[in-house]
């Protein structure tokens, strides 16, 4: 019972990124707050990396990829996903946090040419009918409309940052050499820093130091330590005791508790269509869980906790 406490609580933590990213994105610059985050999980997870087998001798060619996975699955992912929930709002966050698993098994057979099978056709089926009825919404209680203009923006980001995440996920695929989730996530934490590190800089100079208040810097501390490293650390030692179908059904809280945090904490509307875009979100979910056993579960949630 207790590792499969430990993944829901991993999972609540994931979720959690969408109660602090207002906080963070009001305090500091996208970039700024990209390479705090990633010094300050480096400074945890590059120790525990070392612990857990060390550092990997890998060709050129498997660094180069590491790279481009750090981009997209760490600092872009961070950009987007700021953006788009300071535009969407954290509600339509949370729900979108459930599409990453169709978004995975889409750029597989997109990229890899990886064939789909028939329960990955309908959790994409599932995920493109969530996000329909994301873009709808009740305006000032006069039935269904179209989402306005900024939050439409931001609904696109989000999709883009989780999609910027499953291309981190398939492309793991793509390394020679066999690496440990520990080194992962040592890696993509500190490659995040270095990428993040120089339009940091450049953002200093042009505006100076962020005045970020107190509440702001518990934020990014938060983010750095919760969805970044606690969550990463409790999920892979609850898998490591648990079956595939208790992971499963644990990483399903995450875009749960990211829905019910927003509203509990932040006091966000929840609306009918948004309820409805998380049922088809969560029916995809499971869809490609089922089928898909223990490599993609832990794919999914290194993408979800060591790179965010």
């Amino acid at each position: 019972m207790l590792p499969f406490l430990s993944m829901v609580l991993a999972s609540m933590l994931a979720g959690s990124m969408v109660l602090v990213s207002d906080l963070v994105i009001q305090g500091f610059p996208r970039f700024t707050a990209a390479a705090i985050r990633y010094a300050i999980s480096s400074s945890v997870l590059v120790p525990v990396a070392l612990l857990h087998g060390g550092m990997v001798r890998l060709p050129a060619r498997d660094w180069g990829l590491l790279t481009f996975q750090a981009a997209t699955g760490t600092v872009i992912f961070m950009i987007l996903f700021l953006q788009g929930v300071h535009l969407a709002g954290p509600v339509n966050a949370g729900v979108a946090a459930g599409l990453l698993p169709a978004l995975i098994s889409l750029t597989g057979f997109v990229l890899l040419k990886e064939r789909m099978k028939a329960h990955e056709k309908a959790a994409v089926g599932c995920a493109s009918a969530g996000l329909i009825m994301l873009a709808i919404s009740r305006q000032n209680g006069s039935g269904p409309s179209m989402l306005e203009g900024a939050q439409m923006l931001g609904l696109v980001c989000l999709i883009l940052a989780y999609w910027a995440d499953a291309l981190f996920t398939v492309l793991s695929k793509r390394l020679s050499t066999p690496v440990s989730a520990f080194f992962i996530a040592a890696s993509m934490s500190g490659l995040g820093f270095l990428l993040s590190l120089g339009p940091a800089l450049v953002e200093t100079w042009l505006y100076g130091w962020p005045h970020a208040q107190t509440s702001q810097w518990l934020a990014i501390l938060w983010f750095a330590g919760g969805p970044t490293i606690l969550s990463f650390l409790l999920w892979y030692w609850g898998m490591g005791r648990s079956s595939a179908a208790a992971a499963g059904v644990a990483i399903a809280a995450m875009p749960i508790s990211a829905v019910l945090m927003a509203w509990i904490w932040l006091d966000a509307d929840v609306s009918a269509s948004q309820l409805v875009a998380l049922g088809f979100v969560l029916v995809g979910f499971l869809l490609v869980f089922i089928r898909n056993g223990v490599s993609r579960m832990i794919s999914i949630f290194a993408g979800v906790g060591s790179t965010r």
